[in-house]
């Protein structure tokens, strides 16, 4: 995403967009599995169903805040460049726009990355679990 924020007027698809695209959907590959291990992780088997359900609506809460916060900076920093500059420089707007989603999906990745580096919730152990006070 902080790729994006290097977009002039003159940037192609193939050089300006594509590899930014090509690095987010890998990256969301890979995140996406290992966030929704870690957040079920520990949940009991009857439970997991619930646990997935509160997990998807999240990302997709998540989605539509994200979505909303970075429409508003957009067009102000779009509606702001135009009053004071020439139209025709429209990808200096953007600039912004992409910096504030850089900024904000940093906090959220680097939660999972720690979450998959080992600082996952404590499991409990197999053997106790069909022990009353295990």
């Amino acid at each position: 995403m902080a790729y994006l924020t290097q977009l002039t007027v003159t940037s192609g698809y193939p050089g300006g967009v594509l590899p930014a695209l090509v690095a987010m959907g890998l990256g969301f590959g890979m995140i996406f599995s290992p966030a929704i291990n870690t957040a079920t992780t520990g949940v009991a088997g009857q439970d997991s169903g619930v646990a997935s359900a509160l997990v998807n609506t999240m990302q997709q809460v998540g989605g539509s805040i994200g979505t909303a916060a970075l429409s508003t900076v957009a067009l102000t920093a779009t509606t702001t460049y135009l009053a004071t500059h020439h139209a025709g420089r429209l990808a200096s707007a953007i600039r912004p726009t992409m910096a504030a989603l850089a900024a904000m999906a940093a906090p959220p990745m680097s939660g999972v990355w720690t979450g998959v580096n080992g600082c996952s919730p404590p499991r409990r152990r197999l053997a106790s679990a069909g022990r009353p006070g295990g």
